[in-house]
């Protein structure tokens, strides 16, 4: 059993006026799960308050306050308008599905129930709800870290920067155009007690000056930064140039030497990030008389604000996975409805067709029985032609792929087999490569492997119109992968067997790439394509558990496109 947490057990509410369509459920999930129960609308809005479940089931059909108006009640409130909520329904039309997505559910359960079904997606929920509220977290806390130390940092800059300027104003007002290591030594103490590291140079660009904090600073991170900065070294900084603290020395005299106010950098060094402030100083007449610089070592809260980032690309990617789910269901959902209907009407078509066929050798008139006969013909041709597409739809919806039994053969056999199928299909202008590297069996049933590798080689061809060029399958073992499937938008990691069908066609369009999956999408002319068989591939592969990569490029010298299926070892 899949235990989300083990050290907590997880609450869902369960309403429905029937105390049997209750029992069953919770028998089905009270091992996994704190379960409560109501058997109205009105109980249900008091339990959300009181015990704030991880998830409510809410039949859509009761007396009084239906399942929708409960869902209403529960958005409206601030204390509960997170929890999320999975409909009953024992019969759903596309019009109250979407008015159930409208109200704020986020899911259906059918009757009568499948216990596989509620488990997983009762589970799914679970997680997903868990997941946001860890990432929302940690966000949060991040943000609120980050602001307090931008608070600390501001106060300590402020606070550095009235020290050292009550300094500056007191030995210009005391001391009138002296050298600076004189100055420089009536404010030592207060620049020492500085938080801040504090460097000061004279105009020649030598050291004069080291405050306290700057030792302890440079003394951390002394090792560290050698590698790159040869020179460096705290106990003989004083006196010594402050190229020591720069790889490109001629810029930094350069800078130093025209720079009017105040220059802020963030310089790598040694693992370390510093933040570097230098700022020049003049004495009472305008004349500069050499440079200050300020040191923080920001490493901590570049960390940080890294940290955020990647926690918000990480919420992002999930959004967009769970976006990308909910449309294909719906589209699926959608597909297999009209799929089974058609398959149903056709199946009367091409019975009566039938029966007209054996009538018409009745008919004693030749003329008149030859344009029944090819009438006959062609609506069985067409009618047939139609099934297929049915056959196509029914398989990106996954329903009939429960097949009693897999062929699977090795997987090199399959693509010789496939390329002398195709090799009449293809004009002579395409050449035709392969690359196998790699003995791996793929578990696929050989005849899905057919249609996958046929889909793929078709639109090759199609990409590659009158020009033609060629046309390569590869097999081969690809490791440590870290990628994302452009087809589910799930993170991939790890090993793989990579199956490859690549072009020199005309490419894909990069605005047009994230789509290609989608069912009924095209880009071929009316009449040419049902854009159904990408969706096809992509069902089949998934099926296999495995995933899908594309590189396109649709640009005038290195155009063409690489379909590469990651199935695993």
């Amino acid at each position: 059993m899949d235990v989300i947490n083990s050290e907590k057990l997880y609450s869902i509410l369960i309403v429905d006026d029937l105390l049997f369509n209750i029992k069953v459920l919770a028998d089905m999930l009270s091992d996994e799960y704190d379960i409560s129960f109501a058997t109205d609308g009105k109980r249900a809005l008091e339990l959300a308050l009181e015990n704030q479940p991880d998830l409510i089931i809410l039949d859509v059909v009761m007396p009084d306050m239906n399942g929708y108006e409960v869902c209403q009640k529960l958005q409206s409130n601030p204390l509960t308008n997170k929890i999320p909520v999975v409909f009953i329904t024992a019969s759903l039309s596309d019009e109250s599905e979407v008015f159930g997505f409208e109200q704020g559910a986020i899911d259906y359960l059918r009757k009568p129930f499948r216990p596989s079904i509620v488990k997983a997606r009762v589970r799914n929920h679970i997680k997903l709800k868990i997941a946001l509220e860890e990432n929302l977290k940690y966000a949060e806390n991040l943000v609120i870290a980050n602001e307090k130390l931008k608070i600390e940092i501001a106060e300590k800059e402020a606070r550095a920067a009235e020290l050292l300027i009550a300094n500056t104003e007191l030995h210009a007002r005391h001391i009138a155009k002296q050298k600076l290591t004189t100055k420089l030594l009536q404010f030592k103490v207060g620049i020492d007690n500085l938080s801040t590291g504090v460097t000061i140079a004279d105009n020649n660009r030598i050291v004069i000056y080291v405050n306290s904090s700057a030792v302890q600073l440079f003394n951390k991170i002394e090792a560290s930064i050698q590698h790159d900065l040869p020179m460096f070294n705290v106990e003989t900084l004083v006196g010594t140039s402050i190229d020591c603290f720069h790889t490109n020395s001629a810029y930094q005299k350069e800078l130093l030497a025209t720079f009017k106010s105040t220059v802020e950098v963030n310089m790598p060094l040694g693992g370390h990030i510093m933040n570097i402030k230098a700022s020049p100083i003049f004495d009472g007449n305008g004349e500069r008389l050499g440079s200050v610089a300020e040191w923080r070592d920001i490493t901590e809260e570049e960390i940080r604000l890294t940290e955020l980032a990647q926690s918000y690309e990480k919420n992002n990617v999930l959004n967009q996975q769970v976006n990308h789910m909910q449309k294909l269901e719906s589209i699926g959902r959608l597909t297999s409805g009209i799929a089974h209907d058609f398959n149903n009407i056709l199946c009367c078509m091409l019975g009566f067709n039938e029966m007209t066929q054996y009538a018409s050798e009745d008919i004693q008139d030749k003329a008149l029985r030859d344009e029944i006969e090819n009438n006959v013909k062609q609506v069985d041709l067409a009618g047939n032609r139609a099934k297929e597409l049915i056959n196509k739809m029914l398989t990106y919806c996954r329903q009939d792929t429960q097949k009693k039994q897999m062929e699977i053969k090795p997987t090199k056999l399959v693509i010789q087999e496939v390329l002398e199928m195709l090799k009449p299909a293809l004009t002579s202008r395409i050449e035709i490569k392969m690359q196998l590297e790699c003995d791996e069996i793929i578990q696929i049933d050989a005849i899905d492997l057919h249609q996958i590798l046929t889909n793929l080689a078709v639109n090759a061809r199609d990409a590659m119109k009158e020009r033609g060029s060629f046309i390569s399958i590869s097999l081969k073992k690809i490791t440590n992968v870290s990628a994302y499937c452009l087809a589910c938008a799930s993170a991939i990691h790890g090993d793989f067997v990579e199956l490859s069908v690549t072009d020199n066609g005309s490419g894909i369009e990069p605005e047009i790439v994230s789509r290609i999956f989608d069912p009924f999408f095209t880009t071929k002319a009316q009449g040419e394509g049902t854009g159904l068989g990408l969706s096809t591939v992509s069902g089949i592969v998934h099926q296999s558990l495995g995933h899908i990569l594309i590189d396109s490029n649709s640009e005038k010298e290195t155009h063409g496109t690489s379909f590469r299926m990651l199935f695993p070892r």
